[in-house]
């Protein structure tokens, strides 16, 4: 399962810089953000199959993460090309920020 997730994981990295080579809109910037979005889905699918964690946290936070990669890499695509000022950094930031308690709640919760 892990060699799945890693290898889908570089498919899409590979699309998506090849993308950003062939399209003159796709700003570097949005392109090495998607990737990092990428990187950061895979490290939150590998740390919840190595976990110990409820199966059912594990169903629930797989599903719930696949919906919150897909809106951080949304926003990561259309991001304006600037660090000053961008909400939108902030929400991608933050949706981070909530997988990654998530996990670790989830942790948490098993060693009660």
């Amino acid at each position: 399962m892990k060699n799945i997730i890693i290898g889908f994981g570089a498919l899409l990295i590979i699309v998506n810089s090849l993308s950003g080579f062939v399209f003159e809109f796709y700003n570097p910037f949005n392109v090495i953000l998607v990737d990092v979005s990428i990187i950061l889905s895979i490290i939150l699918y590998l740390l919840l199959s190595k976990k110990s964690i409820v199966d059912g946290f594990k169903i629930g936070f797989s599903v719930l993460f696949s919906i919150i990669g897909f809106v951080r890499i949304i926003l990561a695509a259309i991001l304006p090309n600037q660090i000053n000022d961008n909400f939108l950094l902030i929400i991608f930031i933050f949706l981070v920020c909530i997988e990654f308690f998530l996990v670790f709640t989830g942790t948490a919760l098993k060693n009660k």
